[in-house]
């Protein structure tokens, strides 16, 4: 990982409301950064995938939390989700899944996100199963990290020095 990582994590409760929470925290953490809106959409649909796999396979009936850690850096990212497990001895994700037929309502988000990150690493912690997922960009062109910015408003690296890591606080509740 590279000194200018942005680095952010959240636990947010096994609900689909806080799939459009994820959505929109990881937008603003993947706009700080001279990503394409094609390499910012790839993760940010493959989250969604993961987010609700997890909620939906690996939540507890009675609610839960899944927790989303993201590394955001110029030339890439890693995305991890996990989820607390529903109670059953294996994780519900194969990794070797193709998509289903055309008419089939299901099955669908692991041949997603892993036709969008570069790397997709599925593993049990605890009762819970952990999705990493690995995504290599290239910056825009014509970004020039050490171009020194005239515009009189702040730029979108603001919170932090150049050169500096960014830690977002976990937040407990959406």
């Amino acid at each position: 990982m590279t000194s200018d990582a942005i680095e952010s994590a959240f636990r947010v409760p096994a609900t689909l409301r806080s799939l459009t929470f994820i959505r929109c925290a990881l937008a603003l953490v993947l706009d700080r950064e001279p990503w394409s809106p094609e390499d910012s959409g790839r993760l940010l649909l493959a989250a969604s995938e993961a987010v609700s796999n997890a909620i939906e396979h690996g939540s507890p009936t009675d609610g839960g939390h899944i927790e989303i850690q993201v590394t955001v850096r110029r030339d890439g990212a890693t995305l991890v989700v996990t989820d607390e497990g529903s109670g059953e001895d294996e994780p519900r994700i194969d990794p070797r899944a193709t998509p289903p037929s055309p008419t089939s309502p299901r099955g669908r988000g692991f041949p997603i996100m892993r036709s969008l990150a570069d790397e997709v690493i599925v593993s049990r912690v605890g009762a819970g199963t952990r999705v990493e997922m690995r995504f290599s960009v290239e910056p825009e062109a014509g970004d020039d990290p050490d171009a020194q910015e005239t515009d009189e408003l702040p730029s979108s690296r603001s919170a932090g020095a150049a050169g500096e890591l960014i830690r977002l606080n976990r937040i407990q509740d959406v």
